[in-house]
């Protein structure tokens, strides 16, 4: 197959018409020249074989005019992969020896390099990532509320747990990941629903409306993509909530995993009033201008304003926060570019492999080479003939690789 496309593509930079009227040109100019020799008394044929001689061999000349035209530099590409991709079909053990090595050296490469990226440079899916923090510690609702209520560094705050939950509705009773949360975290993520919408302050207070948020795999997954699934009741841990809205699909929370969004205030009451519950973990966003140092030192004047006003649960207070993508990249960062350094040297190996492979390829066919050249063949053309060769190689390597 392609040898044909190959063939086809020669014959297009050939085209009939273009190559009659080269020799018609060349014939006339020919004849010219003849003629002139003529005149000075010489025979017809003597005339013709010196004006031959005088104008050089035809062939040479007419790769000259396609040249100057630009088509000769792309019938003899075409015809150094025609003959590349026919030596390399001839040569099967040497081809797949040559593109297994690189396959092998691009393949570790490709798939680690997706992993450093998706881990260390792709920025978060949440707007404006570089203002997010997040504590290291976890912390109860009421000293996040006094933090954000006391500091002026934080645009919005918010806490999420994870707890299991009996979803009753559908069937057998599924165990699926329930989110306590409280109102400021989808404004501090920056989330907008799919549907509906989301868990307001007002409702984020002890004896609030029991609401429920979806995520979009529980909202496919056991409510069968309702359009209308808004303001219809499922049970819950043997307690009946009304869905005011859904999230998108890509909508992912920094660490956690969780199929339906709950007010902590609404599901779990005594735990949100109970300031010794350390069990939230908790995200903050700056407001623009604000540096991490100045909101660490204001949340520390609050830690230590807590720890005198609650010293039996507050004590040893240290919160301390760091930028949301570094704490979840945490430990992961050295050891994802010691292990991309590593898959580099071996891409660099397989190159050298490669390359030996080349070599020795290059001494098996020398005397075909030397052939070539005292037959006329130009270095520069036999260069680009071995560049060609290499360059399909890599393309294939490169392909078997994905």
């Amino acid at each position: 197959m392609l040898h044909d496309l190959l063939f086809r593509l020669r014959t297009l930079m050939r085209h009939p018409a273009a190559e009659n009227e080269l020799e018609d040109e060349l014939r006339f100019h020919l004849e010219r020249e003849a003629e002139k020799y003529v005149k000075a008394g010489m025979s017809e044929a003597d005339a013709l074989r010196r004006a031959r001689l005088e104008f050089g061999g035809l062939d040479q000349v007419k790769n000259e005019c396609r040249e100057a035209r630009g088509v000769s530099f792309v019938e003899s590409l075409v015809q150094d992969l025609h003959y590349s991709s026919r030596t390399l079909f001839q040569s099967p053990a040497f081809t797949a020896c040559a593109v297994l090595t690189l396959a092998l050296g691009i393949g570790a490469n490709t798939a680690i390099f997706s992993v450093v990226n998706r881990v260390l440079l792709d920025p978060l899916p949440y707007p404006n990532p570089q203002e997010l923090l997040a504590a290291r510690e976890n912390d109860s609702l009421p000293n996040l509320e006094d933090i954000q209520r006391q500091t002026n560094s934080f645009a919005s705050s918010g806490g999420i747990n994870i707890e299991p939950m009996d979803f009753t509705g559908n069937g057998e009773p599924m165990r699926v990941h329930g989110a306590w949360v409280d109102a400021g975290l989808f404004t501090t993520l920056g989330a907008q629903p799919m549907l509906g919408r989301l868990i307001s302050a007002d409702e984020d207070v002890k004896g609030g409306p029991q609401n429920v948020v979806l995520s979009y795999s529980f909202w496919r997954d056991f409510m069968g993509s309702d359009l209308h699934v808004l303001g219809k009741a499922i049970r819950l841990s043997d307690k009946s909530y009304t869905v005011i809205g859904v999230m998108p699909r890509d909508f992912t929370l920094p660490k956690e995993l969780a199929d339906i969004f709950v007010s902590l205030w609404v599901g779990y009451p005594d735990a949100a009033s109970e300031r010794d519950v350390h069990f939230m973990h908790t995200y903050w966003r700056l407001k623009p201008g604000v540096t991490l140092a100045q909101a660490q030192a204001e949340v520390a004047r609050v830690d230590h304003q807590l720890a005198q006003e609650y010293p039996h649960t507050e004590r040893e207070r240290a919160t301390v926060l760091i930028p949301l993508h570094e704490w979840l990249v945490g430990d992961v960062r050295p050891a994802l570019l010691i292990l991309f350094g590593a898959v580099g040297l071996v891409l660099l190996i397989a190159c050298a492999n490669f390359a030996m492979l080349l070599m020795a390829r290059a001494v098996a066919r020398q005397r075909e080479l030397v052939i070539r050249a005292s037959l006329g063949a130009r270095n520069g053309r036999l260069i680009r003939q071995r560049l060609t060769e290499s360059t399909l190689l890599a393309l294939l390597g490169g392909q078997q690789a994905w």
